[in-house]
């Protein structure tokens, strides 16, 4: 079984290859996924990594060697605190000059969220560990959070009176225990459905169900292809669709949407401040942000 999941909340079953096989924090999981699209188109991946050196880990680097960062976010510090240490009075100017170059070179990427930052400043922090220059040509991060058993994995144990053959016949014990098994069940389903009910969670007369969220590489390699690299829906379509074009039709409304739920996924409402507007017609070949 499989349950899409907010941010925050229990993940589904562990799966390696699954975004949301990261427990407690889905989101991060994504642009993990996302990254490894990045990763899988040679040119693009060697232009962002290129630009992440250039224009910003000169300025991680001296924030370090300054001891900017917080003990306690520190090497893997989150964005949100990263800006705010950085605006903070009395804050080196490094930090500042970090966080614009983070800004920037986001924005060159049409990914201006803290997500795509998070990923950033962990491979900095990777790369910060070793002089070597094959290690700029490579992302580095951490696993969200280790799996843990799935939820419908645990047991659960119910306890009735017992009986006592002196003063309740069996038959009768039996009734008086099944009722009262059957209510402490009820209770323990209805006490999980809350806990569970979020606006991630979709259930059912069958029990829980799968959100109309895909997690397949494909959609997060077109998620790069429209938001990075400025590819029309149409165009992904037609590489990704085969057979006649009322097929290629449809299924550019299926890329699109795919694309959509990824940035959802991603950031959430958000999503859509920073959405790239979809291009008309065929992008130029030298498409780089």
């Amino acid at each position: 079984m499989s349950i899409r999941l907010a941010p925050g909340e229990y993940c589904p079953p562990h799966m390696p290859e699954a975004p949301r096989s990261y427990l407690c924090d889905p989101q991060k999981g994504a642009w993990i996924e996302v990254v490894k699209a990045i990763e899988r188109d040679r040119g693009l991946n060697n232009r962002v990594l290129g630009a992440l050196a250039k224009s910003v880990f000169r300025a991680f680097r001296e924030a370090v060697q300054q001891d900017f960062f917080p003990d306690a976010c520190y090497p893997l510090i989150l964005p949100d605190d990263l800006e705010r240490q950085a605006r903070r009075s009395g804050a080196p100017a490094i930090a500042g000059e970090l966080v614009d170059a983070l800004h920037a070179w986001s924005a060159e990427w049409h990914m201006p969220s803290h997500g795509f930052w998070w990923i950033a400043l962990q491979t900095m922090f990777f790369w910060q560990q070793g002089p070597d220059l094959a290690r700029r040509r490579r992302w580095g991060w951490c696993t969200p959070t280790e799996a843990q058993p799935y939820h419908g994995t645990l047991r659960v144990s119910f306890s009735a009176n017992a009986w006592h053959p002196q003063t309740e016949p069996r038959e009768v014990a039996k009734r008086r225990i099944m009722r009262e098994l059957e209510l402490l069940v009820e209770r323990h389903l209805e006490d999980t459905r809350i806990d569970f009910v979020t606006p991630g969670i979709i259930f059912s007369e069958r029990g829980a169900r799968s959100a109309p969220v895909k997690h397949v590489k494909d959609h997060f390699d077109w998620f790069v292809r429209f938001q990075v690299k400025g590819e029309s829906f149409g165009r992904i379509s037609r590489s990704a669709a085969m057979g006649r074009v009322a097929t290629q039709r449809r299924h550019r409304t299926v890329v699109q949407r795919a694309v959509d739920a990824v940035g959802t996924l991603l950031d959430g409402e958000r999503w859509l401040s920073w959405r790239r507007p979809a291009p008309r017609g065929r992008p130029r070949s030298n498409t780089q942000g």
